[in-house]
């Protein structure tokens, strides 16, 4: 499986995404906590809306596939995800934190469910090793995050480790669309030829 060039991009862009969305998301609380000054219950419930995006997504997936597609879930997801976690780090106001944790959450799911829809198919002969490994390189990616941002965390405010993961989420989902779009292609152009 390793052997081939698209399971090898999707690995590791799901290893990226693990890091920078669950190792910010670990200290999204805390910060919001110290920054807004909000209860740590407030706080919790405010990074519960990230899951809320979740949900939402699961509601209008199907009409955003139709109009989006592949490559316009991934790179809108990374542009929800780069506006919601930059938002954390800058948000004045309770709302718009709220309003952030949210963005985040929808942009996540939506890039997410479509990397794990072509995680399904990078190596159609193996497809539960596949899935296994996709699941191992995501958790070992929130392990490696968190860690890291802690780390971060050591050198710098919470405001640079937010806004870090949501520049980093955007460039992924941007270079995600692209490797669709060319995926794509190389589908179409063989399919034509054939």
């Amino acid at each position: 499986m390793l052997l081939i060039s698209r399971a090898r991009r999707i690995l590791a862009l799901v290893f990226l995404e693990g890091i920078a969305a669950f190792g910010a998301l670990a200290f999204v609380a805390s910060h919001l906590y110290a920054r807004l000054s909000v209860s740590l219950t407030q706080a919790g419930l405010m990074v519960a809306l990230f899951g809320v995006g979740g949900l939402i997504f699961a509601a209008l997936a199907r009409p955003l596939i139709a109009r989006l597609g592949e490559p316009g879930l991934a790179a809108g997801g990374g542009v929800l995800m780069g506006l919601g976690f930059t938002g954390l780090a800058l948000a004045p106001l309770p709302a718009l934190a709220t309003a952030s944790a949210f963005s985040a959450g929808l942009g996540f799911y939506m890039m997410h469910s479509t990397l794990q829809i072509n995680a399904t198919q990078m190596a159609p002969a193996m497809r539960g090793t596949a899935m296994a490994v996709f699941a191992g390189c995501l958790f070992l990616g929130q392990s490696v995050g968190v860690s890291l941002g802690g780390l971060v965390l050591r050198l710098a405010d919470s405001q640079w480790l937010l806004a870090g993961a949501g520049l980093w989420l955007l460039a992924l989902g941007l270079v995600f669309g692209w490797l669709l779009r060319q995926w794509h292609g190389e589908r179409t152009a063989a399919t034509a030829t054939s």
